[in-house]
C-alpha cells in the first residue's frame, strides 16, 4: 500500500494537498500575454491596415498602444499610429510625450474603444 505524505494538523493526520502539474509552457504564457496586450495577430494587422489617427497617414501605421502596457494598456487600447525610420512619426511622438500630441489622448481613448467594439462585432467574441 502507498503511503501519502501528511502534515499535523491539530494532533491528527491530514493528507497533504497534491502537488499542481506543470502550468502552461513559456511559449503558450507569451502567447497569451500576446493576446491580452495586442488581441491577436488579426487584430494587431486590422489596426495597422488604418489610416493613422493623428495625421491620417495612409501608409507605415503601426498598432500603438494609447495607455502604455506598463499602466495596464490591452488590445482595447489599440489605435494605428504612423511610424517610419526615416523621420519620427506620430508613434514615437506620442510615446515620447510630446505636448502637442497628448492632447490627442482623449480622442485616441474613445476611437480605440471604437475599433475595438467594431472588431468584436465582425469577428466574434474570440479575440
Amino acid at each position: 500500500m502507498r503511503s501519502w505524505p501528511t502534515t499535523k494538523n491539530r494532533g491528527g493526520d491530514v493528507p497533504a494537498a497534491p502537488k499542481p502539474g506543470p502550468g502552461p509552457s513559456k511559449a503558450a504564457r507569451r502567447r497569451q500575454r500576446f493576446e491580452e496586450n495586442y488581441g491577436g495577430e488579426d487584430y494587431r494587422n486590422y489596426i495597422a491596415s488604418l489610416p493613422c489617427a493623428i495625421c491620417g497617414a495612409e501608409r507605415h501605421s503601426v498598432s500603438a498602444h494609447v495607455i502604455p502596457r506598463s499602466r495596464g494598456g490591452k488590445a482595447e487600447h489599440t489605435v494605428p499610429l504612423c511610424s517610419w525610420p526615416p523621420i519620427r512619426g506620430c508613434h514615437e511622438k506620442f510615446d515620447a510625450y510630446e505636448k502637442e500630441y497628448r492632447v490627442h489622448e482623449p480622442r485616441l481613448l474613445v476611437l480605440a474603444g471604437k475599433l475595438r467594439s467594431d472588431w468584436l462585432a465582425t469577428h466574434g467574441e474570440e479575440t
